[in-house]
């Protein structure tokens, strides 16, 4: 397709037919899906009231704005910062309208189609602006309408009547792609205050005065909030800003909003936001547009956003005439100065804050500060100068929080007065560092604030009344993190089952910055750990209390570590300990019945719940009368029943003691209780005498002393002296007890004893004795038998041998009748109680512990009595197995560094915890790290085993550990411990082959990279290498560590490109898994050369002459060796050269001469070649006639003849004859040498001689 861009392409013809096309597709272009246009739109409501339809014959006249090329709106971009660039030929360089149009506005196409599309909606386009961005349209509102899809009101106002859209206009797309917004659809007041009209519509005012180009400055004397502004209306004036920076016009704007947001236009980066002093304060809002390069001021949010306003004045008008002044100063428009009020922050006294912040610091409500309108005149920059700002840094890598001084030196263009004003150092993230007056052209600032990592810094000069304002080439700063110090506090007085704290405070050891991040505390012996995030503490501290559960009675071991970031590393553990003591349980105690009745069976019940986050207590209870004690049971969940009878009547102390365990202390707990307070006597008799085999039967009758509301209750308690035989319960007030457990052939005294009630007191008998007597019955003999399951079982369980007794029919198994069950060969007895399972059998359970590995037997017996016996004692067989064991694995310390050393301690125990460990486990423990083994442990008396090793890469190892068993123990293996070594700081040793040397000579730059340790892991990965010589880090370039040693590695480095001059070098490793990125300090190579010159530059001979050329040497840097020279003449020229002298001593100047060889031959050989030219040239002038040639060569041939000339083939002419040095130009071989006693570097040049006759 034609490129429609240029008028003079085109032919009327061609443009005519090209619209009629348009007009064609007019009617699909209005069916297509339209484009909104987000621009103002104003409803009833509120202040307005809808008074109608705005009428449809209303003449209306509209601001369009075109939409530009996205190249041409890149490309003003561009310009706008050339414009503001001393170093480029755009400086100051204003555009014209016109110019603006030509390069920036719509192309001659664009304008035409929307000028016909327009056209075709019925408008009238009444012309474009002079900078081809607006086009001024006419119509009715009824035609305005229809084109924009928009609905038109009438709205009251107080006694005002307005139009307005009250909907956002449209455009089909294709036209969106012509037309980027309109203004004009209403007559509403807008709160963007421009011009003395405030009915005018402010988009077209400011088109005008851009056109007319008749003003230097735009005053928006009150602005809107950028919250409220529809974004097309945003874009509208942008576009006219940015052309009014172009033409150099400076856009001053007040703020005018008082509710959130930006001011608007005053927000805008290119128009300067001013607040006035007493004035509406401007409201910290949200920014959308990114923060230009020139906003730098301390005090800036960090988000990168543009912030209104840039300074405070006390009176708008006057700021206005403070830059009209300047620009009459300058002698030209100033665009836009924002960049200059910026630059000229940290001047002294220019810019005032209202609580005394440091020049230069930004605020949300005055900017960079109330201005001095009159220090603005004197320290504006008004050159336009060319200037040079240079920048260095006293270091290119540093560690964080260490002092680095920036230096700036700004230089002419022009050779003349040193440059004077303000350097300001900023990063290029725009964070302002620091300023300082230029002192003879320098200027420095110190700092020890730059964050780790890599940091570009420039310099910024502010200008002067001659030179114009520049900005230094960047330097980036790479700054090491600082080791932080850690430090712990570890709560106290801590118990099992509760919390304890541990207070961990991270400190700057620079003092500088605070540490962030999180702290990890890991408790020895485990995988747990716990996290807390730091918070500030200080002005270079910041702490973290982590709250850990208390689970193990002991002292153990804290590895304490932090997370670190680019300022702070964390590369040491801190190790605390931690000791946490037994936990003091609550006993409690219950008794049933309460009271208890003397002599009766009273059931004790203790309780002792868990106290916290620990086991449920295990162990003893003991219950006590007294000092006497009743009974003891074991806890099972925190709980144990036990029943006694020794309780006589009187008042009783009841009380439990628990024994404690593992976790927690001993602890007792009282109750006391009494009987009642009426006396009882109680009376005994018993049925019959002694008869083994039979029961007899004992009666008490209890008889009160006095009646009270009841008869007495209770339980009565028959004892054959101290020994407890029954008891019976208390029914009007006769208890009964009978028994055929009595000896005949003894003696026995009974007794019984009421124990009391709430109402009457316990009373005991008188002794009833039963002598002895003859046997009317024989024992009863019972008939065992065993079995035992399993009858194969591991060493350390539990087998059950179930005994089952047989007695004759009729008979009757005394109640408490035992069975034992003993295997041979070892010590230790276990009983069982026959229980009764019918008439004439009885069994009971006896579990034994399986012994250590091999074939027992266990013998089954009853406990004879005079009741009862067994005619039988059988044994059953059981194979003892290898026991399971359980393995398990510690690693210590639990956060170890690569290379570092580590324990690794396996314990092995039999599997089962509640059966006691009668043989500990023998032999050896196998360590693995990821499956590979990397060593043995013989196990210890107590089944200990362990294993040093060093930590290998950083990257993660998984521990395990396997027993490989005994003759009493299976084999295990323990779960994985997981091991991620912390990445540590190695040491970066740089080093030269040579500290100075000669250029293009090759240069070795070796990095030795070592860990912490002879043991540690070997630093793997690249060292990079820098030149700092430029100003700037320049990589020369990168090398892979090879292992040279034990935990160390090197890199090295050749180059013979560095330049003459002193290089400062340093080397940064890029760290891997195990080591953190480390930079090395700085060395110096001083690579020196020299200059050969030649006056003059070539030479110009006659053939047979000799010339001389003068050779001056000039040392580069510091050389001071020696140069010798050697000239080689080209082949088969009779030329000769030679150097004097040959060799200089340092700087001086030798000769060179050039000899040349002129011809040798018979002097008529000349004569006749003379005439013979001669003769060619008279006959050969212009105007003889060709008839004439005949006697030229026939005179030609007789002077041949003549002459004794060949005139054959001319090679066998004058044989002998030395015709000289060629003539023509030749190249003669020069070669310096220049040696400084150790290396050597030649020059090789080609001096150009032309020999002549």
């Amino acid at each position: 397709m034609a490129n429609l861009s240029g008028p003079s392409r085109f032919s009327p013809a061609f443009l005519r037919l090209y619209f009629v096309f348009l007009l064609m597709t007019l009617p699909a272009l209005s069916r297509a899906q339209r484009v909104t246009l987000q621009t103002r739109a104003v409803q009833a409501g509120g202040e307005f009231v809808d008074a109608g339809a705005a009428p449809a014959s209303q003449p209306m006249t509209l601001t369009v704005r075109l939409a530009i090329p996205a190249d041409r709106a890149a490309a003003l971009k561009q310009r706008l910062l050339d414009q503001q660039d001393s170093a480029s030929p755009e400086y100051r360089r204003w555009l014209t309208p016109t110019e603006f149009g030509v390069s920036f506005g719509a192309t001659d196409a664009q304008l035409a189609a929307a000028t016909a599309w327009l056209q075709s909606q019925s408008l009238t386009v009444s012309g474009a602006s002079a900078a081809r961005t607006t086009l001024t349209v006419t119509g009715t509102a009824g035609q305005v309408q229809a084109a924009f899809a928009v609905s038109l009101r009438q709205l009251q106002r107080g006694t005002g009547t307005f139009f307005a859209n009250a909907t956002q206009p449209s455009l089909p797309v294709d036209a969106a792609t012509l037309i980027a917004g309109v203004s004009g659809l209403d007559d509403v007041p807008s709160a963007v205050g421009f011009g003395s009209d405030a009915s005018a519509d402010p988009v077209a005012a400011i088109a005008g005065v851009l056109d007319a180009n008749s003003s230097s400055i735009l005053i928006f004397a009150g602005t809107a909030c950028s919250a409220d502004m529809a974004q097309a209306d945003v874009d509208t004036y942008t576009a006219l800003l940015r052309q009014a920076n172009a033409q150099g016009v400076t856009v001053l704007a007040a703020n005018g909003c008082t509710a959130s947001g930006q001011g608007f236009p005053a927000g805008l980066s290119e128009g300067t936001g001013v607040a006035l002093s007493g004035g509406t304060a401007f409201i910290a809002g949200t920014s959308t547009e990114t923060r230009p390069a020139w906003q730098v001021a301390p005090g800036l949010p960090a988000d990168g956003f543009r912030y209104a306003p840039d300074l405070a004045v006390n009176s708008l008008d006057a700021f206005a005439r403070t830059v009209t002044t300047l620009v009459q100063q300058a002698g030209t428009r100033l665009g836009n100065i924002n960049e200059t009020l910026y630059r000229l922050g940290p001047v002294p006294g220019l810019y005032t804050q209202a609580d005394g912040a440091a020049a230069g610091t930004w605020e949300t409500a005055t900017g960079l500060g109330l201005v001095d309108l009159a220090k603005l005149l004197t320290v504006f920059p008004h050159g336009t100068g060319q200037s040079y700002t240079s920048l260095t840094s006293s270091a290119y890598s540093a560690v964080h929080g260490t002092s680095i001084t920036l230096s700036s030196t700004v230089t002419t263009g022009t050779g003349g007065a040193t440059p004077t004003g303000t350097v300001t150092f900023a990063t290029s993230a725009g964070v302002t560092l620091g300023s300082s007056p230029l002192v003879n052209g320098t200027a420095s600032y110190s700092t020890a604030t730059l964050p780790g990592g890599m940091t570009t810094v420039v310099a910024n000069y502010s200008g002067d009344g001659t030179y114009a304002t520049s900005v230094s080439p960047s330097a980036g700063i790479f700054v090491q993190p600082e080791a932080s110090v850690l430090s712990a506090v570890v709560s106290t007085g801590n118990v099992v089952g509760g919390m304890y704290t541990v207070a961990v405070t991270d400190s700057a050891g620079s003092g500088v910055g605070v540490p962030a991040g999180t702290i990890t505390v890991i408790l020895s012996g485990t995988s747990s750990s716990y996290m807390g995030t730091l918070a500030p503490a200080g002005a270079s501290s910041s702490m973290a209390t982590i709250s850990i559960p208390a689970a193990t009675v002991g002292t153990a071991t804290l590895s304490i570590n932090c997370s670190g970031d680019a300022s702070y590393s964390c590369g040491n553990v801190l190790t605390k300990t931690v000791t946490i003591g037994k936990a003091t349980p609550t006993l409690g105690v219950s008794y049933t019945p309460d009271p208890p009745v003397s002599g009766a069976s009273i059931s004790f019940t203790a309780t002792l719940a868990a106290v916290g986050t620990a086991p449920v207590p295990t162990g003893n209870v003991s219950f006590f009368d007294g000092t006497t004690t009743i009974n003891a049971g074991k806890l099972a969940n925190g709980t144990v029943t036990v029943s006694g009878t020794d309780i006589t009547v009187a008042t009783h102390s009841i009380s439990a003691t628990y024994d404690g365990d593992a976790n927690y202390l001993s602890v007792s707990e009282t109750g006391a209780t009494s009987a009642g307070t009426t006396a009882t006597t109680t009376a005994l008799t018993s049925s019959s005498a002694i008869a083994n085999g039979t029961n007899i039967t004992f009666t008490a009758v209890v008889a009160p002393s006095a009646i009270a509301s009841t008869a007495p209750t209770g339980m009565v308690s028959f004892y054959d002296g101290t020994t407890l035989l029954g008891t019976g319960v208390l029914t009007s007030n006769m208890a009964t007890y009978a028994t055929a457990a009595l000896d005949q052939t003894t003696t026995h005294t009974i007794t019984a004893v009421y124990s009391g009630d709430t109402l009457y007191k316990g009373s005991t008998s008188a002794v009833l004795v039963i002598a002895s007597g003859s046997t009317s019955s024989t024992a009863v003999t019972g008939t065992l038998a065993a079995s035992i399951l399993p009858v194969s079982a591991a060493y350390n369980s539990t087998a059950v041998v179930t005994a089952a007794v047989t007695i004759p029919s009729g008979s009757t198994l005394p109640a408490g009748s035992m069975v034992t069950a003993q295997i041979t060969g070892l010590t230790g007895t276990y009983k069982g109680e026959l229980v009764a399972s019918t008439a004439t059998t009885a069994t009971a359970a006896i579990s034994v512990p399986v012994p250590i590995p091999g074939m027992y037997s266990v013998a089954v017996s009853c406990v004879a009595t005079s009741a009862f016996v067994c005619s039988n004692a059988p044994s059953v067989s059981l194979t003892a197995n290898k026991g399971v064991s359980v393995t398990t694995l510690v690693e210590a310390p639990p956060l170890a560094l690569a290379g570092q050393s580590i324990t690794l301690t396996a314990t092995v125990a039999a599997s089962t915890a509640s059966t006691p460990l009668t043989v500990a486990a023998t032999g050896m423990v196998t360590f693995y790290d990821a499956g590979v083994s990397i060593g043995m442990g013989t196990l210890s008396a107590t089944g200990v085993a362990t294993l040093a090793t060093t930590v290998g890469t950083g990257t993660t190892h998984l521990y395990t550990a396997t027993y490989a068993g005994d003759t009493n123990y299976l084999t295990s293996t323990s779960t994985g411990v997981s091991l991620t070594p912390a990445a540590v700081a190695p040491t970066i040793v740089l080093s030269s082959s040579a500290a100075s040397t000669l250029a293009g000579l090759n240069v070795v730059l070796s990095a030795q990279v070592v860990g912490p340790d002879a043991a540690a892991a070997i630093p793997t990965g690249m060292v990079s290498f820098y030149d700092t010589s430029s100003g700037s880090p320049v990589l020369l370039g990168t090398a892979a560590l090879a292992p040279n040693a034990s935990g160390s590695a090197a890199a090295t480095f050749s180059s013979n490109g560095l330049a003459d001059g002193t290089h400062t070098i340093y080397a940064i490793y890029s760290g891997d898994a195990s080591y953190l990125t480390v930079t090395s300090a700085m060395i110096t190579v001083a690579v020196s050369d020299y200059n050969v010159g030649f006056t003059p530059q070539t030479l110009s001979l006659l053939q047979g002459a000799t010339g001389s050329v003068t050779v001056p040497v000039t040392a580069v840097g510091t050389f001071q060796g020696t140069v010798s020279f050697a000239c080689t003449p080209p082949a088969g020229t009779e030329t000769t050269c030679s150097f004097s002298p040959a060799t200089l001593n340092g700087v001086g100047q030798a000769t060179l001469t050039i000899t040349t060889t002129a011809p040798a031959g018979p002097a008529a050989m000349r004569a006749v070649v003379g005439t013979f030219v001669a003769v060619l040239v008279f006959f050969g002038v212009p105007g003889r006639k060709r008839r004439r040639l005949g006697s030229l060569l026939v005179l030609a041939l007789g002077i041949c003849l003549t002459s004794g000339l060949g005139c054959g083939d001319g090679t066998k002419v004058n044989a002998g004859a030395d015709a000289g040095s060629p003539l023509g130009t030749t190249f003669f071989a020069i070669t310096a040498a220049g040696t400084d006693g150790g290396n050597t570097v030649r020059h090789t040049y080609q001096f150009q001689v032309t020999i002549h006759d």
